[in-house]
């Protein structure tokens, strides 16, 4: 079963971010046991499984459901292969029990503020502080957020206008970018002068060839996470910010 799992995996054209979710998921599986044969996936297997999972340290009940919902996954596709009868399906008597989803705070306008004033001199802390508030800005997801390069950037009369296919909903995206957080200033909206700023930046290589495909913030969400930490400390800010907060964030300061 792990086997046909790391095929299925690769040969069934996921997402992205789909795709690495469902490796970690295979990651554990293979952490719980190295190999699985299809005749293992009883009942009391999947049991062992989910004891184990809640013996793992850093995993709470709402990962634990996720991982559940991602095996299952595979193995209704190994139903579907032959590889497994409807009638052996554990999870028609296992049922995993969906954890409540983590606590993200979110920033007030104070603290956002504190965010903005921030005088960074190392440049990557300054390159995943404007990542986070253009997220706080426009709301976009951090997945979308890290595939922003010059291509998804439109200039219209009015400003600015992000365009690129949504990863999640695979569906149209576009934001006005020059109607988000308007405060007055003459080079444009909050999000707009982050953007003109990375624009300039890639300005001098616009003659090389790919350079309107080069991303304006190359990180992963683990990494980022890790530095949001320590730019809440150097801003003051007692919370585990973190990049799902930024959509939250946005939310809430589009609410007030």
């Amino acid at each position: 079963f792990t086997e046909f799992y790391e095929r299925e995996l690769e040969e069934t054209g996921y997402k992205e971010s789909s795709h690495k979710m469902y490796k970690l998921t295979l990651t554990k599986i293979k952490a719980f046991r190295k190999v699985l044969y299809f005749e293992d996936l009883t009942y009391k297997t999947i049991l062992d499984f989910d004891r184990w999972l809640k013996r793992q340290p850093g995993l709470g009940g709402s990962s634990i459901y996720k991982h559940h919902v991602r095996l299952r996954t595979f193995i209704k596709a190994a139903i579907r292969h032959d590889y497994i009868k409807v009638s052996n399906d554990p999870y028609t008597r296992f049922r995993p029990v969906r954890g409540e989803e983590p606590n993200r705070p979110y920033l007030n306008a104070d603290e956002l503020a504190s965010v903005e004033a921030l005088q960074l001199e190392d440049e990557v802390l300054e390159r995943i502080r404007d990542l986070f508030l253009f997220c706080c800005y426009t709301g976009l997801r951090f997945g979308d957020a890290i595939r922003l390069n010059v291509s998804n950037i439109e200039h219209r009369d009015k400003g600015l206008v992000l365009r690129m296919i949504a990863e999640k909903t695979d569906k149209p995206l576009e934001l006005p970018l020059y109607f988000l957080f308007q405060d007055g200033d003459e080079e444009g909206s909050r999000p707009e002068r982050i953007i003109k700023k990375y624009l300039a930046e890639l300005g001098q290589l616009a003659s090389c060839t790919g350079a309107e495909r080069i991303r304006f913030f190359p990180y992963t969400n683990q990494y980022v996470n890790r530095t949001l930490k320590q730019i809440a400390t150097l801003a003051g800010i007692n919370k585990n910010v973190s990049t799902h907060g930024a959509r939250r964030t946005s939310a809430t300061q589009m609410a007030t």
